[in-house]
Protein backbone atom coordinates (compact mmCIF):
# COMPACT_ATOMS: atom_id res chain seq x y z
CA UNK A 1 0.00 0.00 0.00
CA UNK A 2 1.44 3.43 -0.92
CA UNK A 3 0.50 6.94 -0.36
CA UNK A 4 0.46 9.97 -3.47
CA UNK A 5 2.67 11.93 -0.93
CA UNK A 6 5.51 9.50 -1.00
CA UNK A 7 4.82 6.46 -3.37
CA UNK A 8 6.85 4.78 -0.93
CA UNK A 9 4.64 0.99 -0.13
CA UNK A 10 3.57 0.67 3.71
CA UNK A 11 4.94 -2.98 4.71
CA UNK A 12 3.29 -5.42 7.07
CA UNK A 13 4.03 -8.86 7.39
CA UNK A 14 0.89 -11.06 7.95
CA UNK A 15 0.94 -13.42 11.04
CA UNK A 16 -1.94 -15.42 10.30
CA UNK A 17 -4.10 -16.91 7.69
CA UNK A 18 -7.28 -15.32 7.38
CA UNK A 19 -10.35 -15.61 5.24
CA UNK A 20 -11.98 -12.35 3.76
CA UNK A 21 -15.22 -11.46 1.99
CA UNK A 22 -15.16 -8.81 -0.94
CA UNK A 23 -17.49 -7.62 -3.16
CA UNK A 24 -17.82 -7.55 -6.79
CA UNK A 25 -19.18 -4.76 -9.14
CA UNK A 26 -19.63 -6.21 -12.97
CA UNK A 27 -16.54 -7.98 -13.38
CA UNK A 28 -14.59 -6.20 -10.79
CA UNK A 29 -13.75 -7.11 -7.25
CA UNK A 30 -13.10 -4.67 -4.76
CA UNK A 31 -9.94 -3.50 -3.91
CA UNK A 32 -10.80 -3.90 0.40
CA UNK A 33 -12.41 -6.18 2.74
CA UNK A 34 -15.85 -5.95 3.62
CA UNK A 35 -15.47 -8.77 6.45
CA UNK A 36 -13.19 -11.73 7.56
CA UNK A 37 -11.76 -13.87 10.32
CA UNK A 38 -8.12 -14.53 10.85
CA UNK A 39 -6.60 -17.66 12.60
CA UNK A 40 -6.95 -16.61 16.15
CA UNK A 41 -10.26 -16.08 16.17
CA UNK A 42 -10.32 -12.57 15.36
CA UNK A 43 -13.32 -10.86 13.39
CA UNK A 44 -13.35 -7.66 11.13
CA UNK A 45 -16.63 -6.08 10.08
CA UNK A 46 -16.79 -2.81 7.58
CA UNK A 47 -20.02 -0.85 7.59
CA UNK A 48 -21.77 2.05 5.70
CA UNK A 49 -21.12 4.93 7.97
CA UNK A 50 -23.15 7.94 5.83
CA UNK A 51 -22.82 11.87 6.66
CA UNK A 52 -20.56 11.10 9.50
CA UNK A 53 -17.31 9.36 8.41
CA UNK A 54 -14.51 11.29 7.26
CA UNK A 55 -10.84 10.41 5.99
CA UNK A 56 -8.16 12.61 4.71
CA UNK A 57 -6.90 12.50 0.98
CA UNK A 58 -3.73 10.77 0.58
CA UNK A 59 -2.05 14.20 -0.01
CA UNK A 60 -2.65 15.25 3.50
CA UNK A 61 -0.17 12.13 4.88
CA UNK A 62 2.87 13.91 5.94
CA UNK A 63 5.47 13.55 7.36
CA UNK A 64 5.82 10.32 9.95
CA UNK A 65 2.49 8.96 9.02
CA UNK A 66 4.02 8.02 5.36
CA UNK A 67 5.38 5.34 6.70
CA UNK A 68 2.32 3.65 9.25
CA UNK A 69 -0.96 4.26 6.71
CA UNK A 70 -3.09 2.39 5.27
CA UNK A 71 -6.17 3.51 3.35
CA UNK A 72 -9.58 3.38 5.29
CA UNK A 73 -10.56 0.50 2.60
CA UNK A 74 -7.82 -1.74 3.46
CA UNK A 75 -7.71 -1.82 7.28
CA UNK A 76 -9.02 -4.63 7.69
CA UNK A 77 -6.50 -6.53 5.56
CA UNK A 78 -4.07 -4.86 7.89
CA UNK A 79 -5.85 -5.70 11.09
CA UNK A 80 -6.30 -9.52 10.64
CA UNK A 81 -2.42 -10.29 9.15
CA UNK A 82 -1.52 -8.18 12.39
CA UNK A 83 -3.63 -8.52 15.32
CA UNK A 84 -4.29 -11.58 18.03
CA UNK A 85 -7.22 -9.82 19.48
CA UNK A 86 -9.07 -6.65 20.39
CA UNK A 87 -6.81 -6.07 22.93
CA UNK A 88 -3.84 -5.88 21.55
CA UNK A 89 -6.01 -3.68 18.73
CA UNK A 90 -6.53 -1.21 21.83
CA UNK A 91 -2.65 -0.85 22.91
CA UNK A 92 -1.76 -0.13 19.00
CA UNK A 93 -3.71 3.05 19.17
CA UNK A 94 -2.79 3.96 23.36
CA UNK A 95 0.46 3.78 22.30
CA UNK A 96 0.15 5.75 18.94
CA UNK A 97 1.39 2.88 16.31
CA UNK A 98 -1.85 2.09 14.62
CA UNK A 99 -1.68 3.31 11.45
CA UNK A 100 -3.35 6.57 10.10
CA UNK A 101 -5.75 5.82 7.75
CA UNK A 102 -6.54 7.99 4.49
CA UNK A 103 -9.66 7.50 1.75
CA UNK A 104 -8.86 5.80 -1.16
CA UNK A 105 -12.05 5.14 -3.88
CA UNK A 106 -12.51 1.72 -4.92
CA UNK A 107 -14.74 1.69 -8.24
CA UNK A 108 -14.90 5.01 -8.66
CA UNK A 109 -16.39 5.72 -4.93
CA UNK A 110 -14.86 7.28 -1.25
CA UNK A 111 -16.80 4.90 0.87
CA UNK A 112 -17.69 6.22 3.99
CA UNK A 113 -17.14 3.51 6.35
CA UNK A 114 -16.58 2.46 10.28
CA UNK A 115 -15.47 -0.55 11.66
CA UNK A 116 -16.07 -3.93 14.20
CA UNK A 117 -13.79 -5.66 15.78
CA UNK A 118 -14.59 -8.95 17.72
CA UNK A 119 -12.10 -12.38 19.07
CA UNK A 120 -12.55 -15.23 20.25
CA UNK A 121 -13.34 -14.17 23.73
CA UNK A 122 -16.34 -12.14 23.15
CA UNK A 123 -14.33 -8.81 23.66
CA UNK A 124 -15.92 -6.28 21.05
CA UNK A 125 -14.68 -2.93 19.79
CA UNK A 126 -15.96 -0.52 17.44
CA UNK A 127 -13.42 2.13 15.86
CA UNK A 128 -14.72 5.45 13.62
CA UNK A 129 -13.24 8.30 12.29
CA UNK A 130 -15.72 11.86 12.18
CA UNK A 131 -14.77 15.42 11.13
CA UNK A 132 -15.51 16.79 14.26
CA UNK A 133 -13.90 14.04 16.48
CA UNK A 134 -11.40 12.16 14.52
CA UNK A 135 -10.88 9.27 15.92
CA UNK A 136 -13.51 7.48 17.88
CA UNK A 137 -12.99 3.95 20.04
CA UNK A 138 -16.25 2.10 21.51
CA UNK A 139 -16.27 -1.33 23.53
CA UNK A 140 -18.73 -3.40 22.06
CA UNK A 141 -20.70 -5.06 24.86
CA UNK A 142 -23.91 -5.35 23.58
CA UNK A 143 -23.15 -7.30 20.18
CA UNK A 144 -25.02 -4.81 17.89
CA UNK A 145 -23.29 -2.79 14.95
CA UNK A 146 -25.44 -1.34 12.21
CA UNK A 147 -24.61 2.08 10.23
CA UNK A 148 -24.88 6.03 10.79
CA UNK A 149 -25.35 7.60 12.98
CA UNK A 150 -22.18 7.24 15.17
CA UNK A 151 -22.11 4.71 17.77
CA UNK A 152 -22.35 5.85 20.98
CA UNK A 153 -25.48 7.59 19.86
CA UNK A 154 -27.11 4.51 19.02
CA UNK A 155 -25.96 2.87 22.83
CA UNK A 156 -28.06 6.70 24.10
CA UNK A 157 -30.98 5.36 22.13
CA UNK A 158 -31.07 2.23 24.20
CA UNK A 159 -32.67 4.13 27.43
CA UNK A 160 -35.96 4.55 25.36
CA UNK A 161 -36.27 0.73 25.70
CA UNK A 162 -36.23 -0.13 29.48
CA UNK A 163 -39.75 -2.31 28.89
CA UNK A 164 -38.47 -5.13 26.39
CA UNK A 165 -38.52 -8.37 27.62
CA UNK A 166 -38.63 -11.98 26.74
CA UNK A 167 -41.45 -12.74 29.10
CA UNK A 168 -45.06 -11.97 28.15
CA UNK A 169 -47.06 -10.11 29.70
CA UNK A 170 -49.82 -11.66 31.44
CA UNK A 171 -52.52 -8.83 30.37
CA UNK A 172 -54.73 -5.90 30.57
CA UNK A 173 -56.06 -5.02 33.90
CA UNK A 174 -58.91 -2.39 34.99
CA UNK A 175 -61.78 -1.62 37.45
CA UNK A 176 -65.63 -1.56 36.62
CA UNK A 177 -67.76 -0.88 39.21
CA UNK A 178 -65.86 -1.95 41.89
CA UNK A 179 -65.36 -5.29 40.06
CA UNK A 180 -61.26 -6.14 39.10
CA UNK A 181 -61.20 -7.26 35.17
CA UNK A 182 -58.69 -8.67 33.46
CA UNK A 183 -58.22 -8.94 29.50
CA UNK A 184 -55.22 -11.86 28.97
CA UNK A 185 -53.02 -11.65 26.34
CA UNK A 186 -53.43 -13.09 22.90
CA UNK A 187 -50.63 -14.95 21.43
CA UNK A 188 -47.11 -14.56 22.75
CA UNK A 189 -44.54 -12.11 22.26
CA UNK A 190 -46.42 -9.21 24.34
CA UNK A 191 -42.74 -8.87 25.94
CA UNK A 192 -41.40 -7.15 22.91
CA UNK A 193 -43.97 -5.31 22.20
CA UNK A 194 -43.10 -1.87 20.76
CA UNK A 195 -39.51 -3.30 19.59
CA UNK A 196 -38.78 -1.35 16.23
CA UNK A 197 -39.81 -3.37 12.83
CA UNK A 198 -38.50 -0.72 9.96
CA UNK A 199 -34.80 -1.18 8.28
CA UNK A 200 -33.67 1.87 9.42
CA UNK A 201 -29.81 1.27 10.74
CA UNK A 202 -31.23 2.79 13.75
CA UNK A 203 -34.20 0.33 14.51
CA UNK A 204 -31.74 -2.22 13.41
CA UNK A 205 -29.38 -1.67 16.34
CA UNK A 206 -32.23 -1.96 18.52
CA UNK A 207 -33.40 -5.19 17.07
CA UNK A 208 -30.42 -6.54 16.83
CA UNK A 209 -28.88 -5.50 20.65
CA UNK A 210 -32.41 -6.78 21.93
CA UNK A 211 -32.00 -10.33 19.99
CA UNK A 212 -28.52 -11.13 21.08
CA UNK A 213 -29.76 -10.41 24.63
CA UNK A 214 -32.56 -12.66 25.15
CA UNK A 215 -32.05 -15.43 22.76
CA UNK A 216 -30.73 -18.56 24.35
CA UNK A 217 -26.74 -18.98 24.92
CA UNK A 218 -26.25 -21.82 22.56
CA UNK A 219 -24.69 -25.34 24.21
CA UNK A 220 -22.09 -26.09 21.08
CA UNK A 221 -20.82 -25.47 18.15
CA UNK A 222 -23.76 -26.58 16.50
CA UNK A 223 -26.34 -24.56 17.95
CA UNK A 224 -24.09 -21.34 17.99
CA UNK A 225 -24.36 -22.00 13.83
CA UNK A 226 -27.60 -22.43 13.73
CA UNK A 227 -28.74 -19.58 16.14
CA UNK A 228 -25.99 -17.19 14.19
CA UNK A 229 -28.19 -17.75 11.13
CA UNK A 230 -31.25 -17.20 13.09
CA UNK A 231 -30.18 -13.85 14.47
CA UNK A 232 -28.89 -12.59 10.80
CA UNK A 233 -32.05 -13.29 9.42
CA UNK A 234 -33.61 -10.77 12.08
CA UNK A 235 -31.42 -8.41 9.52
CA UNK A 236 -32.56 -9.41 6.21
CA UNK A 237 -33.71 -6.77 3.30
CA UNK A 238 -35.04 -8.43 0.68
CA UNK A 239 -34.26 -7.14 -2.81
CA UNK A 240 -35.71 -4.11 -3.72
CA UNK A 241 -37.74 -3.62 -0.34
CA UNK A 242 -35.68 -0.63 0.31
CA UNK A 243 -34.48 2.06 -2.56
CA UNK A 244 -32.84 4.74 -2.56
CA UNK A 245 -33.14 7.82 -5.45
CA UNK A 246 -30.25 7.71 -7.99
CA UNK A 247 -28.32 11.31 -7.25
CA UNK A 248 -27.22 14.01 -10.26
CA UNK A 249 -23.90 13.87 -11.34
CA UNK A 250 -22.48 17.13 -9.81
CA UNK A 251 -22.85 19.94 -12.56
CA UNK A 252 -25.93 17.86 -13.53
CA UNK A 253 -28.46 19.86 -12.73
CA UNK A 254 -27.31 22.96 -13.10
CA UNK A 255 -27.05 22.03 -16.91
CA UNK A 256 -30.60 20.74 -16.65
CA UNK A 257 -31.45 23.70 -14.89
CA UNK A 258 -29.73 26.20 -18.00
CA UNK A 259 -31.11 24.04 -20.67
CA UNK A 260 -34.94 24.27 -19.16
CA UNK A 261 -34.71 28.07 -19.44
CA UNK A 262 -33.58 28.08 -22.64
CA UNK A 263 -36.23 26.07 -24.10
CA UNK A 264 -38.86 28.09 -22.48
CA UNK A 265 -42.46 28.01 -24.10
CA UNK A 266 -41.07 25.51 -25.86
CA UNK A 267 -41.21 22.38 -22.78
CA UNK A 268 -42.79 19.30 -23.40
CA UNK A 269 -46.09 19.47 -22.22
CA UNK A 270 -47.21 17.24 -19.20
CA UNK A 271 -49.99 17.09 -17.07
CA UNK A 272 -51.82 20.02 -15.16
CA UNK A 273 -51.47 20.81 -11.15
CA UNK A 274 -54.19 22.40 -8.71
CA UNK A 275 -53.02 25.66 -9.76
CA UNK A 276 -53.56 25.07 -13.73
CA UNK A 277 -50.34 25.19 -14.45
CA UNK A 278 -48.06 22.59 -16.97
CA UNK A 279 -45.58 20.61 -15.22
CA UNK A 280 -43.07 18.02 -16.56
CA UNK A 281 -44.01 14.40 -15.59
CA UNK A 282 -40.48 13.33 -14.40
CA UNK A 283 -39.97 8.90 -14.21
CA UNK A 284 -38.14 8.96 -10.56
CA UNK A 285 -35.11 6.43 -10.68
CA UNK A 286 -34.20 4.39 -7.45
CA UNK A 287 -31.23 2.29 -6.41
CA UNK A 288 -31.73 -0.55 -4.06
CA UNK A 289 -30.21 -0.73 -0.76
CA UNK A 290 -30.47 -4.59 -0.29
Amino acid sequence: VSTQSTGVPFRFESKYHAFKVRWKNGDKWSKGDADGMNSAGLSFSELYFPEFAYFPEPREVRGKDCNNAVPNIRLGEYILATFENVQQIREAIDSDEFPMLYVEADFDIKHPVHYQFIDQTGDGMVLEYTKGRGRMTYNNTVGAFTNSPTYDWHMENLRNYPHLRSVNRKGYSYEFQGDQMFIPSAGSGSGLRGLDGDYTSVSRFVKAATMVRFAEKPKNRNEALVQSFHLMNAADIPRGLVQIPKQEKPGKDKKNKKEKSKKGKKQKKGKNNEDGREEEEEKQEFLSDS
